[in-house]
């Protein structure tokens, strides 16, 4: 797409030669910013102390986007692991704590890293840091079931060892998988792995978190890059991955044009205070218009003024001297990409232009969409393949993954009773439709949602199709 061709009062002094020749800023296919290795995954737990809402009165603990493993059990850092490469799990120790196994081929990418640990085995590290899960971890997801079952909304981890009985107390759980029960959390009955347990979320993800020195490894650029007030890094589900934003959360763009070329108004500088001081790899510029600007890796930084809500990245579309800063890219299948839209932000759809779309019984609906909500996890993984029979298949076409696909941030995959493998994303299945369609979002007859088959009134939402977001 041409852009307008006119000068921009203040550019041509922004930057020296020098500047020009500086290495670009992390692009989206960059492997030093890939978010993570085959084999692990992204999950969104509620976990530890949050905030208390105006209103609310309760303590309501914080989304954390999380790595896991391949089965989507969380992992952990040790804060005795203090020799960078090195685990101090000795072989009582990995009874608890499962050391994050690597395959014995397994290369260093992005952050990630190989630890080879004292009984030859690989182990994966994720910033100098072993990483483990903990044996007494439960999944909020339940295995698939048929139409017609029953599933246990609750299930203990097929390696769970029974759970310690303060604990178990303390969250009112059993090992057998009891639906838990919220408890009061005071120092006067708890000791501290009690307590640690108490804080995970009532599923029992993260029941490891603060235990024993252990800690979920959260994705937070922002705490690990130094950066100047106002400039922060954030999830971008179009980018998708995370990116450097503003203080509001929308996309920041470095520009790698040559000095004097012309750019159009949608583009807005990154100010600074004239009192601000250079930070990391932040510098900044004099602009003669009187005005300081920042840079990162001495490429100005600029907003897009079509970036308008959360989620948004329109200005990769817009012009492509500016690029997206990536801090951590997600892994995206290769006949996947994120497609611009105009209400949604954006769909996922394959890459010959068909649009993907999962199977849901969730309440979030139409509106839910318009949200850019994804749905949740554990209902997308109790569908799992069971909404979408053979007579269903001659119309919504599976996605399938290649016999050598590999579970990867938020895409898993599902193995198909004909032996194929299914990707799914965010825990839903996903398909395409064979035809056209009226509606970006498809829902079954309407009748259902009023009245059952007996004419009683509804009280659950009934299955439905609607498109996926990123």
């Amino acid at each position: 797409m041409s852009r307008p061709s006119y000068f921009v009062p203040g550019l041509a002094l922004l930057m020296s030669t020098a500047a020009l020749a500086a290495p670009a800023p992390a692009s989206k296919n960059d492997p030093s910013v890939t978010a993570a290795p085959p084999g692990i995954t992204l999950r969104v737990i509620r976990i530890g102390y949050g905030v208390n809402p105006i209103g609310s009165n309760g303590n309501q603990p914080r989304d954390r986007v999380v790595f896991a493993n391949d089965k989507g059990l969380p992992l952990y850092s040790w804060n005795k692991d203090t020799v960078p490469g090195k685990s101090a799990c000795d072989a009582e120790c990995s009874k608890t704590w499962l050391p994050a196994t690597a395959p014995a081929d397994a290369k260093p990418v992005g952050l990630w890293s190989v630890v080879t640990r004292d009984d030859g085995a690989k182990q994966w590290a994720f910033r100098g840091k072993p990483m483990y899960t903990y044996v007494d971890e439960r999944k909020s997801a339940p295995p698939p079931v048929t139409p017609g079952q029953v599933a246990n909304t609750n299930p203990v981890s097929p390696n769970a060892a029974p759970v310690p009985a303060a604990a178990a107390a303390a969250i009112g759980n059993n090992a057998a998988g009891d639906k838990p029960k919220p408890v009061a959390i005071n120092s006067n009955n708890l000791d501290a792995a009690a307590a640690a347990a108490a804080m995970g979320r009532q599923s029992g993800e993260g029941r490891g978190h603060e235990l024993d020195g252990h800690e979920v490894v959260e994705l937070t650029p922002a705490q690990w890059i130094p950066m100047p007030v106002g400039i922060t890094a954030s999830e971008v589900r179009t980018a998708p991955g995370h990116v450097l934003t503003d203080d509001k959360g929308l996309p920041l763009y470095a520009f790698g044009g040559k000095i004097g070329d012309g750019m159009s108004d949608e583009w807005k500088p990154v100010t600074a205070s004239h009192l601000a001081l250079p930070i990391g790899d932040f510098t900044l510029i004099s602009r003669s218009d009187g005005a300081t600007q920042w840079a990162y890796k001495k490429q100005p930084l600029y907003s897009f003024k079509g970036d308008l809500d959360l989620g948004d990245s329109n200005g990769r579309y817009a012009d492509q001297r500016f690029q997206l800063v990536y801090f951590l890219k997600y892994f995206t299948p290769e006949n996947v990409v994120v497609k611009k839209d105009h209400i949604y932000g954006g769909l996922l759809q394959t890459t010959d232009g068909k649009l993907l779309y999962v199977r849901e019984n969730n309440n979030g609906g139409v509106d839910g969409a318009l949200r850019n909500d994804r749905g949740k996890a554990s209902i997308g993984e109790k569908i799992a393949l069971t909404g979408c029979d053979a007579a269903c298949e001659k119309t919504w076409k599976p996605l399938l993954a290649p016999a050598d696909a590999k579970p990867n941030g938020y895409w898993t995959l599902y193995d198909r009773p004909d032996g194929a493998k299914q990707w799914a994303y965010y825990g839903y299945a996903l398909y395409t439709h064979d035809g056209e369609l009226k509606s970006s979002e498809v829902y079954d007859a309407v009748d259902p949602f009023e009245k059952t088959a007996d004419g009683t009134p509804r009280q659950s939402i009934p299955m439905h199709w609607r498109v996926a977001p990123p």
